[in-house]
């Protein structure tokens, strides 16, 4: 989409996002870490909702979703978001609990989950 501008249009674009991507991921507390530090840290995330969702099919072996179901979701929805996280996407596969739970907590809504969640 951005090839498609004029140069000092996309120059202009390319400053703005880095600058924003920078600041939000020092505001997750991920800016200046590595890759692999950043990978074992959603490693440890992953594990840690797996661990929330024992008793029962929602967070705290709730029998319908809460705030906590809803905000996992939805994040964990964003990461095969147009095949632009592949390598979080591959790391989630391991996690068919948590698939298992997105699917759960979108239907229970109401809300089609992403057709990449089932799986």
């Amino acid at each position: 989409f951005f090839g498609r501008m004029p140069l000092p249009a996309r120059l202009a674009i390319r400053a703005t996002f880095s600058r924003t991507a920078r600041r939000r991921a020092r505001l997750h507390g991920v800016g200046g870490l590595g890759l692999e530090t950043v990978e074992r840290a959603i490693d440890r995330a992953f594990e840690t909702i797996e661990t929330g969702l024992e008793g029962g099919p929602f967070l705290g072996g709730r029998q319908a979703p809460g705030r906590g179901d809803l905000s996992c979701a939805a994040l964990l929805a964003q990461i095969g978001f147009r095949d632009t996280m592949p390598r979080i996407e591959a790391r989630f596969r391991g996690h068919p609990a948590l698939s298992r739970h997105s699917v759960a907590v979108f239907e229970a809504c109401g809300v089609e989950p992403p057709a990449w969640l089932r799986f």
